[in-house]
């Protein structure tokens, strides 16, 4: 069947075929026809639902940082309450089970392949994580009677970075996912634990 009379993809689709591509070339590497062939279409289309290359390699990241972050804060909603161990456990596992189940969204969000919009929309995507991470902080110090910290926000920023790193290393290397979260999260549970006191200024 040619593409005159096929079904038109949807934008999902060609983002679907673009993710793709972009991840198996790279983003400079990556050209508008490689994505047209991947995704069934042709190039007039993607100009005519995307723009140019940039615009919609830009609307690609937001749509994943979208998808990541709905997954991780709806399973944050569902782990509050639970015991530090068990809490950080299932808030980390959260992030290796959307790698696992997006590793090419995964790999474009928090891979080496790197472009201005790739960090910009890093940064807001870590962002937001740190906010979560940094409020669980602050409940499990209030829980405790501990006094609040000022450094609360860079100790959240260092334990994302703990998890984010660590899955991107096994996801790159081909480890076990469930090991690789199990690790990083009695990493993460050990330094909340062994934290020493720090007055807040």
């Amino acid at each position: 069947m040619n593409r005159s009379t096929r079904a038109r993809p949807t934008d999902d689709e060609l983002l679907d075929a673009a993710r793709t591509v972009f991840v198996e070339c790279g983003f400079r590497a990556t050209t508008m026809n490689a994505i047209a062939d991947r995704s069934g279409s042709t190039k007039p289309t993607l100009y005519a639902h995307f723009g140019d290359k940039n615009t919609l390699y830009r609307r690609l990241l937001d749509r994943e940082a979208a998808a990541c972050r709905a997954r991780l804060f709806a399973e944050y909603e569902r782990n509050d309450g639970l015991g530090l161990r068990t809490q950080v456990a299932a808030d980390t596992q959260a992030l290796f089970d959307y790698a696992a189940a997006q590793p090419d969204g995964f790999r474009l969000l928090f891979g080496v392949d790197i472009t201005s919009d790739t960090i910009a929309v890093r940064e807001l995507l870590l962002a937001d994580i740190d906010e979560q991470v940094t409020r669980r902080i602050r409940a499990y110090l209030t829980a405790r009677a501990l006094p609040p910290r000022d450094d609360e926000r860079r100790l959240a920023n260092i334990l994302v970075g703990v998890a984010t790193t660590s899955a991107r290393h096994a996801i790159d290397h081909g480890l076990d996912l469930t090991s690789a979260a199990r690790l990083a999260a009695d990493f993460s549970t050990a330094a909340l634990v062994n934290l020493p006191a720090v007055p807040s200024s």
